[in-house]
């Protein structure tokens, strides 16, 4: 799933002035992050988990 949300056009999804999801990641390992796109990603990644845990649900049903 991953993968998938990864082919997402990171500029439509964080605006032109918000980092991708990879350079929120690359600032956590030392480099001072913004704290909007950390929020934005958090948030992503909490519906991420909700879709695949729906998901997993429905096809155990």
């Amino acid at each position: 799933m991953e993968a998938v949300m990864d082919t997402f056009d990171d500029e439509a999804f964080h605006g032109p002035d918000m980092k991708t999801k990879a350079e929120v990641r690359k600032d956590q390992n030392g480099k001072e992050e913004d704290s909007r796109s950390a929020a934005w990603v958090q948030t992503f990644e909490v519906l991420e988990e909700n879709v695949c845990y729906s998901l997993q649900q429905s096809q155990s049903e």
